[in-house]
């Protein structure tokens, strides 16, 4: 009876012009056909983010996806491999165009790239990241993108003061970069009173009314008083200039004053006044002391701090037993000493410590064995050798370990093998043998891992050097989650050196075999172009680095 019914119904649709139905079941709901031909945007999206991926667009690719009625959201061609045209971007870009990704992007005028985006009522972040030949002109074509959120024109150096001017009526802007960006100035920007992120870094050249930026070119960011994250590395700024500007930004929670070589302990003590709330503070290569290092003993909420190649040392370091909730600190090239090290143990939120080219050793890695966050640690020294390991084999949370110059042998890899979730290791000091990488074996997670054995030549002593051997090639293929190994083999006296390389092509074959392996660096060692090609016939995405294939150029 209720086929009968059924076939009634459908009979009845069809004479009133209905939409096919498909019917699976009489007792599944009914689902119409749509005569359109245009696919679910989601759906349109992956189709369009595959082709990019396998860098297969061109002229005859776009005009079928053209014909296909698709909605994109995203635009991700930052970096593409081939030239984009302008007519790929007339043809794809619809109203529901939401990000757009030109960075690197190698095309024949940005600015005629920009004009045939078109109408795009939705767009709310756009990235031209190096777009090197884009210019005023192209700028002026934002004007209408009223809904942008986000803009990034880092390396555009063809940028000048009338194309800041250019972006006055974009009113929704919160964040904003124009690093490297040379000739800009900032005071179109002062009309931007929505921004939350500003980056002008590396703006070397920054003039305003013929005047470096120092108070001029500060001056003008004094409406500017959403700013949460602000980017001065490199520029030329004041203590007074600086502090007349912090003075403005209550919502500040952000600050690189990296290579500011002219910010000193004044600085500091505008930041201590003007600037509690600061979550993130990086001071790299300034000219702080002790003694201004001191003042910031208020900034309790501090996240984030950077001190690297700072005129400091335990003195100053103190103040970090105030600073309870760093997550990330920088010590690197600094006078930090074993002392410190019993401040910095106190600090159970740390995630990422930074200790290469200190005065840190073995004895102050054992204050250190309580860190249980710690996630990311360099000891990029010297001074660090296989005892110090077993101290650090204490802290099971590490994911990635920078041992570049340390001191470190087999003894040590022994040690290593404890921290199970780690992800990426630097063991470069040339003291490693087949027997220590056979111990790395039990570190099944590990994604990136550098054996290169790089040493320097100091007078007569060369340090232990090329002690990696095509045996250890037997224990590196079980690490199968590897996607970038290193093995170069270089040293500062290669000439000497280079009959002692004993990494050759047969073994290095058998890496072919690592599934997910994407880079392998093979700087000086025997392999030769006919084991390239072995390797990227099992592994054509393969990058091949240090030796190049049969017949390339």
């Amino acid at each position: 009876m209720g086929l009968a019914c059924s076939k009634k119904q459908r009979r009845e649709e069809e004479e009133d012009g209905g939409a096919p139905i498909v019917r699976l079941s009489p007792f599944r709901p009914r689902r119409l056909l749509s005569r359109s031909r245009s696919l679910p945007p989601t759906l349109s999206q992956c189709l369009w983010e595959g082709l990019v991926g396998c860098g297969q667009l061109d002229d005859a690719a776009v005009l079928k996806l053209s014909g296909l009625g698709l909605h994109f959201f995203r635009l991700p061609l930052g970096a593409y491999p081939e030239r984009v045209q302008p007519s790929w971007l007339r043809c794809l870009s619809t109203p529901s165009l939401e990000a757009a990704d030109l960075s690197k992007t190698e095309a024949s005028g940005m600015d005629e790239v920009l004009a045939s985006l078109g109408p795009t009522p939705h767009l709310a972040q756009l990235c031209l990241d190096y777009c090197v030949d884009l210019t005023d002109g192209g700028l002026a074509l934002l004007q209408g993108m009223t809904s942008l959120e986000e803009l990034s024109l880092a390396g555009c150096e063809l940028l000048t003061a009338v194309g800041m001017g250019h972006l006055r009526g974009l009113t929704r802007l919160r964040r904003l970069s124009l690093q490297t960006c040379h000739q800009i100035s900032l005071a179109p920007l002062a009309q931007l009173r929505q921004l939350e992120q500003l980056d002008v870094g590396w703006c070397s050249s920054l003039d305003d009314s013929d005047a470096q930026v120092t108070d001029h070119g500060l001056a003008c960011l004094h409406s500017l008083g959403q700013l949460r994250a602000l980017n001065l590395a490199g520029v030329r700024v004041s203590d007074e200039a600086l502090a007349a500007l912090l003075r403005h930004l209550p919502h500040l929670r952000a600050l690189n004053l990296e290579r500011c070589l002219q910010a000193g302990d004044a600085s500091l003590a505008a930041v201590s006044q003007r600037a509690l709330q600061l979550r993130e503070l990086h001071l790299g290569y300034t000219a702080v002391s002790d003694r201004g290092l001191l003042l910031l003993g208020g900034l309790t909420q501090l996240h984030v701090l950077s001190l690297e190649n700072c005129s400091v040392g335990d003195g100053g370091l103190a103040v970090l037993s105030h600073l309870t909730q760093m997550r990330q600190l920088d010590l690197s090239d600094t006078s930090a000493s074993n002392e410190t090290m019993s401040t910095v143990a106190a600090m159970r939120q740390l995630e990422c410590l930074n200790l290469s080219f200190t005065g840190v050793n073995d004895l102050g890695l054992k204050r250190l064995r309580r860190l249980s966050s710690l996630r990311c640690l360099n000891l990029d020294s010297r001074h660090f050798t296989d005892a110090g390991m077993v101290s650090v084999a204490q802290l099971a949370g590490l994911e990635c370990l920078d041992l570049f110059g340390a001191r470190i042998g087999d003894a040590g890899c022994a040690s290593l093998s404890k921290l199970k979730n780690l992800r990426r290791l630097e063991v470069c000091g040339g003291g490693v043998t087949d027997a220590g990488v056979a111990h790395l074996v039990a570190l099944t997670r590990l994604q990136h891992l550098s054996l290169a054995q790089a040493s320097a030549c100091w007078g007569s002593c060369t340090l232990p050097n090329y002690r990696v051997s095509n045996s250890c090639i037997l224990h590196l293929i079980k690490l199968n989650e590897l996607m970038a190994l290193n093995l170069s083999q270089a040293c500062a006296c290669t000439t000497q050196n280079l009959h002692r390389c004993r990494v050759t092509s047969n073994s290095v074959v058998a890496l072919g075999c690592l599934p997910k392996l994407q880079t392998l660096a093979l700087y000086e060692t025997r392999v030769k172009p006919f084991a390239v090609d072995k390797l990227l016939a099992a592994n054509p995405d393969l990058c091949v680095q240090g030796v190049a294939p049969t017949g390339s150029a």
